[in-house]
């Protein structure tokens, strides 16, 4: 137990399952094995799927000064994105310092536990490990290249011991399959190891029926079975693993250099500024967390309509202020950083100002919020939709122009509760705020990309700094997702043009897979005409200049 006043806690994040409780349950053991050890005061757990949520965890612990250890394979989209955006939605976030460290996968003594668990089965099963090749089956997602890199680490690691014949990598959700990695096997043992935390569905079904086997029981562990000549053995998940428990440990009290620190020169307390309403505060303390998980000290001000000043966190504010009033505040250098939806920023930057970083996209859909949850189509005619602009209506007006359409402004909150009330018949939101705000459940109807295409950087949360400020290069090195940002900026130029338009209203939506593809579209007000191109290409400015190009070409038709 510690002496020191301030009690500490440890959170095991795990991915979690809602239909397999033996997943959850498995975290559960292995904090209570971690408990044990009487290094923390406190040791709980949360899940994406499970309970307690990531957005609940700190109601579930006193503790004031936390270390949360991703209990995931890789640094992926959920140990980098949903994590600390649900840790940042805590209603206690603001009253605790959190220090998460980088998943228990890429822990670097992940392929000593593993290598000592092959010999382990080469020795009971009797396989020389000269005839034995290693394939080491991980998640894969195209969402973030983190979660392929632990994969193709540990094997390589494991290649460097040249312990067995060889060591393959395969993909669950990416290439190479297990299938094509099998196919390319040539000795006659295999053992697999699934890179994964718990034996939910994908370690104890997919991965053996993607290897063809076709035991009558697979639960008990390692399976094995000949597949013509050759002899499988496919093991459990390395989360379970006993000795993972002592990596885990090794994270949260920091030894082996695995924990972040402090990073560069820039040792100022950073001033992260934001409005006092729920969504921004929210952006700020999703900010906030990513920056400290980085070695950096942040303090957010929040600002109120009724000052022109900042007030630290902890101070009560009620109103909300204008954008402006923070951009003002950013310029003078009473702050130095603003977190802010980057489809609120007009396409051209402030001169003095500038975005440092766009984080991960989140997502870009929009979603309705009717008062009898009754969809789109469903709408009696002459129905009034609330929406927030005019590109929001337009789009209606194409699907339903039998509908009328009302500017709303006010909270994601404040909106909803119009319908609620019977102002409105439905209004029409972004699908991330309302995730973010934990109301996605409101929503009865999210709609494709062929009936609303969203506004340029929708999803996307920028981080501005003043212009030239050397914190900027910090803050991008942070935080910023290079293909978030090629799709940002290919939006962004594209919409530009048609900014300052009465009767056109632009949208976009751009995304990085290999190549950068642009959709793009322009509605005129009545929702009478519709342009619509799908341009591909490497450059964003270029790729939006075609799409520009393009568009003008329908527009000149139109005209004929």
């Amino acid at each position: 137990m510690n002496e020191s006043s301030t009690r500490t806690g440890l959170i095991l994040a795990a991915h979690g399952s809602r239909t397999d409780s033996a997943t959850n349950a498995l975290v559960r053991t292995l904090a209570r094995r971690i408990e044990h050890a009487k290094r923390f005061d406190e040791v709980v757990v949360a899940f994406n799927h499970g309970s307690p949520t990531y957005a609940e965890v700190l109601d579930q612990i006193t503790a004031t000064d936390l270390t949360v250890v991703p209990m995931m394979t890789s640094s992926g989209y959920f140990a980098e994105v949903e994590l600390p955006r649900g840790l940042a939605a805590n209603r206690r976030y603001s009253e605790v310092r959190i220090r998460q460290t980088p998943p228990v996968g890429v822990h670097p003594r992940m392929a000593d536990l593993v290598l000592a668990r092959l010999k382990d089965l080469s020795r009971e099963h009797r396989l020389d490990p000269k005839h034995t090749e290693v394939l080491i089956v991980g998640h894969g997602t195209r969402n973030h290249p983190g979660s392929r890199g632990a994969t193709e680490q540990l094997a390589a690691n494991l290649r460097a011991t040249n312990t067995f014949a060889g060591f393959v990598e395969a993909f669950l959700e990416e290439e190479p399959s297990i299938a094509e990695a099998y196919a390319c096997l040539e000795c006659e043992n295999l053992i697999v190891v699934p890179f994964l935390i718990g034996m939910g569905q994908h370690a104890s079904a997919d991965i053996p029926e993607q290897l063809g086997l076709t035991l009558p029981d697979l639960s008990k562990l390692p399976l094995r079975q000949w597949i013509k000549d050759r002899l499988v053995l496919c093991d459990a998940a390395v989360g379970t693993y006993p000795n993972v428990a002592d990596l885990v440990l090794d994270l949260a009290v920091g030894s082996g250099g695995a924990v972040h620190g402090r990073r560069g020169c820039d040792t100022r307390t950073i001033r992260l500024g934001a409005s006092d309403g729920p969504l921004a505060r929210w952006q700020a303390n999703l900010v906030s967390h990513l920056l400290q998980t980085k070695g950096l000290a942040v303090e957010v001000h929040l600002f109120s309509a009724a000052s022109s000043h900042t007030q630290a966190l902890s101070d009560a504010v009620i109103d909300e202020p204008l954008a402006g009033e923070l951009e003002t505040a950013l310029a003078a250098g009473e702050i130095d950083l603003i977190a802010r939806s980057l489809r609120d920023l007009p396409p051209s930057d402030a001169t003095e100002l500038e975005i440092a970083a766009f984080l991960p996209r989140g997502e870009v859909t929009e979603s309705l919020v009717s008062a009898d949850n009754v969809r789109l189509a469903g709408l009696a005619p002459g129905s009034v939709v609330g929406v927030t602009n005019q590109r929001r209506a337009a789009q209606v007006r194409v699907l339903r122009p039998d509908l009328e359409t009302t500017i709303v402004n006010g909270s994601v909150e404040d909106r909803i509760r119009k319908v609620r009330a019977g102002d409105l018949d439905a209004v029409i939101l972004a699908t991330a705020s309302l995730r973010r705000l934990a109301v996605l459940h409101e929503a009865c109807e999210t709609f494709s990309f062929d009936d609303f295409l969203p506004a340029a950087g929708q999803g996307i949360i920028a981080v501005q700094v003043r212009s030239g400020d050397p914190l900027g290069g910090t803050i991008r090195e942070a935080l910023d997702d290079s293909a978030t940002r090629q799709a940002a900026l290919a939006e962004r130029e594209f919409v530009k043009t048609y900014h300052q338009s009465d009767q056109w209203h632009a949208a976009a939506y751009a995304l990085v897979n290999g190549d950068l593809s642009l959709r793009a579209r322009l509605v005129s007000s009545d929702g009478l005409k519709q342009c619509e191109v799908l341009v591909t290409g490497t450059d964003p400015h270029e790729v939006a200049a075609q799409a520009v190009r393009r568009i003008d070409d329908q527009l000149a038709t139109m005209r004929e």
